[in-house]
């Protein structure tokens, strides 16, 4: 399994935060690994919202349809997708602390069946990823709401 995880301050409120990580049409705006984002099922970001999230991975792109799975806001979204070679999991949990919002983004790819044997491989190319996509969103979530 692959997995990514960092936690990243906001003086946004917890109520915008969660507004803005929920809907996960916002996720190309920050993750550079996100081409694209189109709700299939829902109005708007909740608990019966899904997506077809198309990303790159490598130098090919692939959509993944993520539905999701775990709803309570305005403290945590939990989404999953899969398809026949892997399952992913990305959960966003918010914490206030003080005067800041903590948004802890959990990032897991698991590789099924026999490739399962590639998930060094994949643990390796996909923290980079990872970093990319905290960067890209400690920039956007230090600008003003």
């Amino acid at each position: 399994m692959a997995r990514f995880v960092d936690s990243v301050p906001t003086s946004w409120s917890s109520e915008d935060t969660f507004a803005y990580m929920a809907d996960v049409r916002n996720f190309a705006e920050w993750d550079p690994g996100t081409e694209r984002v189109e709700q299939v099922r829902g109005v708007g970001p909740g608990p019966d919202a899904t997506y077809d999230v198309t990303v790159k991975m490598g130098k090919r792109t692939t959509t993944l349809r993520y539905e999701v799975v775990d709803w309570q806001a305005p403290r945590r979204v939990t989404l999953a997708a899969s398809n026949a070679i892997m399952r992913l999991r990305d959960e966003i949990v918010l914490d206030r602390i003080e005067v800041e919002t903590l948004i802890t983004y959990d990032a897991r790819i698991t590789l099924r069946g026999p490739l399962k044997v590639f998930d060094r491989w994949l643990e390796r190319r996909f923290r980079p990823m990872g970093e990319r996509a905290a960067a890209g969103l400690r920039e956007r979530v230090s600008r003003a709401r």
